[in-house]
């Protein structure tokens, strides 16, 4: 039925089940199958109606009966709800159907007006109860998702006005973060094995759980939806995450919201062989990979999501001390299983901020293409802009495959300089080219701080000689995009040292020289005088750049419904 027929009839029909649902499931004792069915037949009617393309008042008419009367009973459905789901003394079954049809209802009605009334009735304290009861632990990650959609509404414009945001922010209850943190492991562990496995996952909730209740509704969508329990596979051939890997948003919305939940996150290292972090990180290496090959929104706002993930934890000094320190069990790294080139063998126990810089690796490796999208680069380059400039404070020499850091970033000069007048960009090309450069800078600067050997810092001079030509070529790039030419000191540091070791290079006499030649000169010239570097190191700290992530409650809703 469409949305306008809809509208003709529901003063005859339609606007009368909302009412009766309504009173049955308000009214009716706990226990009592009629409130069971009206939370159901609420549920169904709410993703059928209000899936039409409808407006707010349009909404507001159909279920109220009329704007007038939308705030009595949109009061009285949000006061259900929450009671329902706070309810220690209910079944958990009803209490779980009652969470349903709040997340069904808030997934179809995304930003519209009617969504205002989830945050007139604070629901987080009935969230917080239904979280720790032990009866409904089963239902914990379709809980936190339904907190997450909560947190999203309006996002951009009314976050003072959103009681969800606040309280994730202040929240202190441990035992409460705790189970939010560890309920989204299963589900993205189920999104890892999509993409490494070509076998139908089994169960189509996050956590196996959306879809515990057969309803009428879902008999022929969940024949309709069989495809997608695996990695989707668009007509370009190229995988996206399942729809599971949307567990990844209220993990976020308390890393960012919330100072002390980045530390939970990483605390489980030592007693359980499944990890959070281990999940993530696994889970982002793929998502990194696929970015941008599929040519989808969603596929690109994922990564974009576990990228500003990322981004949060290596701008917490606590998080940063965990990571540098510390291996994971149980990782699954894209790199040896998906296209070339693959990074080098993992080496059991090294730190965990090696894989975090593994990923970024594979970003910068596998999304270079006409459709360049460059603030997301700029996230990548930052982050390990920021892990360099933690581990040069620490004095911390990280064992890791620097060399292929290396190849990946001057790649991505190499590519700009060979594509730029052909590359179809939104912008930041200029910014994205001064934060690669600036980290470069920081790199060589810092170098003897944090390599684990002379050896890698020779590679590292060498790496930048080899590329010279694609570095001198970003000045005219940077002309190009008017950035300010005060902001590219770094590069003239970086000429200025291979401008250098070019020179010394010359002056042994021979115009071409095999590649073990120059990087034999290299290495002499180090050891004899030592490094070359312009007298501009700065101890100055990379500036924070993470930020709210806005739009990606359209995925998420999306997504939630497909599992619900």
């Amino acid at each position: 039925m469409s949305g306008e027929a809809q509208i003709a009839i529901s003063e005859h029909a339609i606007r009368l089940l909302p009412s009766m649902c309504l009173q049955c499931a308000s009214t009716a004792v706990n226990g009592e199958a009629r409130k069971d069915h009206a939370l159901e037949t609420l549920t169904i009617a709410s993703r059928c109606c209000l899936s039409k393309n409808l407006s707010g008042w349009e909404v507001m008419d159909l279920i109220a009966g009329s704007v007038g009367q939308s705030d009595s009973v949109f009061n009285d459905f949000t006061s259900m709800l929450s009671t329902i789901i706070g309810d220690e003394s209910a079944p958990a079954s009803t209490r779980h159907r009652a969470l349903r049809l709040g997340f069904v209802f808030v997934c179809t009605i995304s930003q519209l007006s009617p969504g205002a009334y989830f945050l007139r009735r604070n629901l987080f304290p009935s969230i917080v109860t239904f979280v720790k009861s032990r009866e409904t632990e089963a239902f914990v990650t379709d809980a936190a998702l339904f907190l997450a959609i909560l947190a999203n509404y309006h996002k951009s414009d009314a976050a003072r006005m959103n009681p969800y945001l606040k309280r994730i922010k202040e929240c202190q209850d441990d035992g409460f973060t705790r189970k939010i943190c560890r309920s989204t492991i299963p589900p993205i562990d189920k999104a890892v094995k999509a993409y490494t496995s070509d076998e139908s996952l089994q169960g189509t909730g996050v956590g196996a759980t959306l879809t515990s209740l057969l309803r009428p509704d879902r008999l022929l969508s969940r024949l309709r939806s069989n495809s997608n329990l695996r990695s989707k596979t668009p007509a370009d051939g190229q995988p996206q995450p399942i729809a599971q890997a949307v567990a990844l948003l209220p993990i976020y919305e308390f890393m960012v919201g919330n100072p002390t939940f980045t530390i939970i996150l990483l605390e489980d290292l030592e007693n359980t062989p499944s990890p959070w972090i281990s999940s993530f990180l696994s889970l982002a290496s793929w998502l990194f990979t696929n970015a941008s090959s599929a040519s989808s929104s969603r596929t690109m706002a994922y990564a974009s999501l576990a990228l500003e993930m990322q981004l949060v934890l290596v701008e917490n000094a606590s998080a940063m001390n965990v990571l540098c320190t510390r291996p994971a069990p149980g990782l699954q790294l894209c790199q040896q299983h998906q296209r070339l080139p693959r990074l080098p063998h993992v080496r059991v126990g090294r730190p965990l901020i090696c894989d975090v810089l593994d990923c970024c690796n594979l970003w910068l490796r596998h999304n270079l293409n006409r459709r360049l999208a460059a603030p997301p680069y700029s996230k990548c380059i930052w982050i390990c802009h920021r892990t360099v400039w933690y581990l040069q404070r620490e004095r911390l020499r990280l064992d890791y495959h620097w060399k292929e850091l290396w190849v990946s970033v001057l790649g991505l000069f190499s590519f700009l300089a060979g594509k730029i007048d052909t590359l179809l960009t939104t912008g930041g090309i200029g910014q994205l080219i001064l934060d690669s450069l600036a980290f470069l800078d920081a790199a060589v600067g810092f170098s003897e701080l944090y390599l684990p050997t002379p050896h890698a810092v020779h590679e590292l001079v060498y790496e930048l000689v080899r590329n010279s030509e694609s570095l001198e070529k970003q000045r005219g790039i940077l002309e190009s995009v008017e950035a300010s030419p005060r902001d590219s000191d770094a590069l003239q540091h970086l000429l200025e040292i291979t401008f250098f070791y070019k020179e010394k290079i010359l002056a042994t006499g021979t115009a071409t020289k095999e590649a073990s030649d120059v990087f034999r000169i290299i290495i002499q010239e180090i050891e004899l005088h030592g490094l070359h570097r312009p007298d501009t190191r700065t101890d100055r700290e990379p500036s924070i750049r993470a930020e709210e992530v806005l739009d990606f409650a359209r995925h998420a809703c999306s997504d939630g419904l497909g599992l619900a």
